[in-house]
């Protein structure tokens, strides 16, 4: 779950601000490596675009600084590999703008055209070698106009789907889309659409998602459209300022996001140059949610606010955003899509239970509607969709049991628990009983607030039941961590939210360390309920799952002998977990170490390795321990490699078929250490101690250095003259400090390399 908690930050450096993803590379001037070719302020370079070319991945930048360039850059390092061939291009304000890539690999560039009679033209590379050829010469339209600020190219010109999208920025509401019939050795005008006036600003863009169109520009707020181009809302400024323009989309497990270059933020522009992802799921859209928003690229003047964005799918569930910033630079940033507190279901839960009727309780204003649940290797995540009444303190209930905890039996009741908050406390009706043994209960309200939600907890027990207060958490998904002091659950060990913005995505979503939880094993289940209830436990017949009849059933409900049950999910396995998972470089092999805390129905582990992080090969197996509560120690050896930088994932398979990855480890091997090289920690995750390697390829000062999520330095670990063509290596003992993210840095001149680890306590 992790959409991501934005932190903002002014310190620069090159280290990753977003807790979801990780820097690929940045070649900027926040982190003082501007491409040499890439102008700081002539405003030269305002286009580009990610493909994969002749099997490579390519990111393709316009660039006009010194004359008029395409230069080609390796899309995983963001190193330069060369420049396409340009001749012959030549005519409007800018001969070529503007660049983007067909899904079969087919480079088109644009120029822009300003004025009633300029000529639109589009280029065609079939290879990074070959000479462009004109693809598109013509004017358009006849009335005043300019085309070319930014160019959406869509599909493939093998089956004729290949489109190149234009906005009219001059008009303020037109589109021209051209299309290809002749497998896009030319295109010709194939639609367009007029909009209600003032609609665009300058660089205007077009993006889509499969279903919604999307349109932004300078000075105009992000507006959403259907297929048919009927307004379904506009995104506020507070939510995305009107400095942004270019846009793309990704569309992952059915849910949708749109990533937008923001050009300035704030009076006067904090910076010049980032991308922000949106949670564009349901349709209230001026409760859209920002997912995550990348570092910035720098503070240089972009006073045309320009800049580009695009994306790359890497085949493993992550995505890479592509950020270009006109007179900053440019970066490449994977993001993950981990658990994310936010209130916003966005990753692969596993629904336990649906609502199974239309009973509305008390009214249509306070909901539940399903149960999901998640776990990872340290936490158990609950999700719970549903809506609060802020007009009072009604409140929704959750309840959860799993198999290695005593709570309390079915039928036995649980109201009354000393300190317990809303339902949970002693009401005066407290004899209330679920069908299921009951471990932990939650309590949630607005309090009759349109801004907060309440949320106490209490754990179940035949030797006495306990309560205590969570704390108090906004409804627009803020994250919060509780409780305060100890008492259910450890002080500031659990972490929740709310959402309250319509959707069936959007609820009530908390992360429970499993250590909490007595470390439940491999063989373990869970069972949870959800329901509306009353400060004073009067129960409501809005229950997940279970099907009330007859009205609301009131005080004192037993649910062990209530018809339309059960009252409960079926026992919902807890599935395998990795606790670690490393690799670890030795002249040119690499030894990969990993151990699981718990493991059901585990055939084994099929180990995958790639060296582009997108195409990955299997290169052997490891057979798992079928069902186990132990700790389990796994270890693979990869002989004889050649010098580079390699990817790793487990596939881990069960005998039903069914799989799932580990994340993504990458490790470089040093066969000559006369590089600037920083290796992964190891171990990783850790507690409280890991080792860093690095060498350096000159001999000079070099600095390593840790800092948190929030970009504050915690800790120095090397700062000395080094030699080159050693390889050093530095432990760490991060004993005093809190359990988190943290990220190390290598630094020698000008040559910087971050990399982000895991401190568990």
């Amino acid at each position: 779950m992790k959409k991501i908690l934005v932190i903002l930050f002014t310190l620069i450096v090159n280290i990753n601000i977003w807790a979801d993803g990780d820097t690929l590379w940045v070649r900027s001037a926040a982190t003082g490596n501007l491409p040499t070719w890439f102008s700081a302020s002539g405003n030269t370079e305002r286009g580009f675009g990610f493909g994969k070319v002749g099997g490579s991945d390519r990111v393709y930048v316009v660039n006009r600084n010194g004359g008029l360039f395409v230069r080609v850059l390796d899309a995983n390092t963001g190193s330069d590999v060369g420049t396409l061939d340009v001749t012959g291009i030549t005519g409007g304000t800018f001969a070529l703008n503007d660049i983007g890539v067909t899904t079969d690999g087919i480079i088109y560039g644009a120029n822009l055209a300003s004025g009633a009679t300029a000529t639109f033209k589009l280029y065609r590379w079939t290879t990074e070698a070959s000479v462009p050829t004109v693809a598109f010469n013509g004017i358009v339209t006849g009335v005043n106009k300019r085309l070319g600020d930014k160019i959406t190219v869509t599909g493939s010109t093998a089956d004729n789907s290949a489109r190149v999208w234009l906005c009219d920025a001059t008009s303020g509401n037109k589109i021209f889309v051209l299309g290809t019939t002749d497998n896009g050795n030319t295109f010709a005008v194939v639609d367009s659409v007029i909009l209600p006036a003032a609609t665009l600003g300058n660089s205007p863009a077009i993006a889509y998602d499969g279903s919604r169109f999307y349109l932004n520009s300078n000075g105009k707020n992000l507006t959403v459209w259907s297929n048919t181009w009927t307004l379904l809302g506009t995104i506020p400024g507070s939510i995305i300022g009107t400095g942004s323009n270019a846009m793309t989309t990704i569309v992952k497990n059915n849910l949708a996001y749109v990533i937008s270059f923001e050009y300035s933020t704030g009076t006067p522009a904090t910076n010049y140059g980032r991308a922000r992802m949106l949670d564009v799921n349901g349709n209230l859209y001026g409760q859209t949610r920002v997912y995550t928003i990348t570092q910035n690229l720098g503070t240089n003047n972009n006073a045309n606010g320009t800049g580009d964005v695009d994306i790359r799918d890497n085949g493993d569930g992550t995505y890479t955003i592509f950020v270009l910033g006109t007179n900053n630079g440019l970066g490449a940033y994977t993001i993950n899509f981990n658990p994310i507190i936010n209130g916003r279901f966005d990753e692969p839960y596993i629904v336990a239970a649906n609502k199974l009727n239309s009973n509305l309780g008390f009214g249509p204003n306070i909901n539940v509607t399903r149960i999901n649940y998640y776990t990872d290797a340290n936490n158990l995540y609950i999700g719970v969709a549903g809506d609060l009444n802020t007009a009072n303190s009604d409140g929704i209930g959750v309840l959860f049991g799993t198999s290695n905890i005593n709570g309390l039996a079915a039928g036995t009741n649980l109201g009354g628990v000393p300190g317990g908050g809303h339902f949970l406390g002693n009401t005066g009706n407290n004899n209330w009983a679920m069908d299921f043994e009951v471990d932990y209960g939650f309590a949630l309200n607005p309090g009759g607030d349109d801004t907060l939600v309440y949320v106490d907890a209490a754990r179940f027990s035949t030797g006495g039941s306990i309560s205590s207060y969570l704390g108090a958490g906004r409804q627009d998904g803020l994250a919060q961590i509780g409780p305060g002091s100890s008492g259910v659950f450890t002080a500031n060990s659990v972490t929740f939210a709310f959402d309250t913005a319509a959707g069936v995505n959007r609820g009530f979503e908390i992360a429970i360390p499993l250590s909490e939880l007595g470390n439940p094993g491999g063989s373990e289940t869970i069972q949870l309920f959800a329901f509306v209830v009353s400060s004073t436990a009067f129960f409501s017949d809005v229950t997940v799952p279970g099907n009330v009849t007859g009205g609301n059933p009131g005080f004192n409900p037993n649910f062990n002998s209530l018809s339309g049950g059960p009252y409960h999910s079926g026992a919902q396995p807890i599935p395998v977990e990795l606790v670690s998972f490393a690799a670890i470089p030795s002249g040119n092999n690499v030894t990969l170490n990993w151990s699981t805390a718990t493991e059901t129905n585990n055939k084994g582990f099929s180990i995958e390795r790639s060296s582009d992080n997108k195409s990955f090969k299997e290169i052997g197996f490891i057979s798992g321990f079928g069902t186990s509560t132990e700790l389990r120690e796994y270890s693979f050896i990869d002989n004889n490699l050649a010098a580079g930088k390699y990817y790793y994932r487990l596939k881990q398979i069960d005998f039903d078929g069914s799989y799932k990855y580990s994340n993504v480890v990458e490790v470089n091997v040093l066969i000559n250490p006369n590089a600037f090289e920083l290796s992964q920690n190891y171990p990783n995750p850790f507690n409280p101690t890991t080792s860093i390697k690095f060498s350096l390829g000159k001999n000079d000062v070099a600095s390593l250095k840790i800092f948190n999520s929030i970009g504050e330095e915690v800790a120095t670990l090397f700062n000395s003259p080094v030699e080159a063509g050693r390889v050093y290596e530095v432990k760490f003992d991060a004993a005093k400090l809190t359990s988190g993210v943290y990220f190390y840095q290598l630094k020698q001149g000008d040559r910087v390399e971050t990399k982000k680890m895991i401190l568990i306590k």
